[in-house]
């Protein structure tokens, strides 16, 4: 927990236990990219937890900070069970069709996209982007640098109508 002194510094009063070497971070004031870089890595990572976990709308009061705290923890442990009841009760798809390579690209689909709108992953060696088709769109990106993913988007408008007729004799199958 950290705490803010009235002469505008913070101070660090939690104290954690170290498990392996695992080293928590000294807390700054001044961020490099880097950092940027990593702390968007996993808001990304925990923004896909927190899709589906439920916490219930609603004011809420607590005694204390680690009563909101264990509260918070309490609904995303349970949307986490929920999360995983639900995939291990579906069967797992692992089906991914690969509809085009080109300049060390793989234009693939995956099958348990079916209530999506029409759309095209793409994988490369440094990570996987995914595309709308209709109107041709980026909707994700991991790890594919700009100047790659500016490719892609060429390619997926030069094949784009090859794309949507793939997309859909694949979903009506």
């Amino acid at each position: 927990m950290f705490r803010y002194h009235s002469n505008g510094e913070f101070s660090n009063t939690y104290t954690m236990k170290t498990v392996g070497k695992r080293r928590e971070r000294e807390m700054t004031t001044f961020a490099t990219g880097a950092l940027l870089a990593e702390g968007a890595r996993f808001s990304e990572s925990i923004s896909y937890l927190a899709k589906p976990t439920y916490v219930p709308k609603g004011v809420y009061r607590f005694k204390s900070h680690e009563a909101a705290n264990r509260h918070a923890q309490d609904c995303l442990v349970s949307g986490m069970g929920r999360l995983a009841a639900e995939r291990v009760s579906r069967p797992i798809l692992l089906h991914m069709p690969t509809v085009l390579r080109i300049l060390g690209f793989r234009f693939h689909f995956y099958s348990d996209e079916g209530t999506e709108p029409p759309h095209i992953h793409v994988a490369t060696s440094d990570g996987e982007c995914k595309f709308w088709l209709s109107p041709v769109l980026l909707a994700k990106n991991r790890g594919i640098s700009a100047v790659d993913i500016r490719k892609v988007e060429r390619l997926v408008y030069e094949h784009q109508t090859l794309l949507l007729e793939k997309y859909d004799d694949f979903q009506s199958e």
